[in-house]
């Protein structure tokens, strides 16, 4: 959380980010959405809030959807669903990338975003792009 670069520009607040840095989101079962254009830092706050919720003692797990899914079919195909359902909740914050995009159905993706939406925290990452400038520099010998 330290880490986190607290800007108008950005679109984030310090009393933001020390009100999501308690984890009290987590133990009132409230969700965090963090959306963005790309390279704006959307993942590397999401990882932030997950090490600071390990900090606090909750259980955490970080998981691309496609790899989700994929563990899903092949739990139901093989008679362990129940098992890994069981598993995945026992997470306090589960954090989940690129999850509407991956949902076929468009109508089924709003939907859940619907609910999600209201029992939960927005957070509108703006500026440029975090990965301008870091670029490796191509050194002469």
């Amino acid at each position: 959380m330290e880490a986190i670069e607290i800007s108008e520009s950005r679109n984030l607040s310090r009393a933001q980010l020390a009100q999501l840095g308690s984890c009290q989101y987590i133990e009132q079962n409230l969700a965090v959405l963090i959306t963005g254009a790309t390279g704006t830092g959307k993942t590397f706050l999401s990882c932030a809030l997950g090490e600071q919720a390990c900090r606090k003692g909750f259980r955490v797990q970080y998981v691309r959807l496609p790899r989700l899914l994929e563990e899903l079919q092949l739990a139901h195909a093989d008679g362990t669903y129940a098992r890994l359902l069981g598993r995945l909740l026992r997470n306090n914050l589960p954090i989940l990338e690129h999850w509407h995009k991956w949902l076929c159905e468009p109508t089924v993706a709003d939907a859940i975003l619907d609910r999600l939406v209201h029992r939960s925290y927005r957070l509108v990452l703006k500026g440029p792009s975090r990965r301008k400038g870091n670029e490796p520099k191509n050194q002469s010998p």
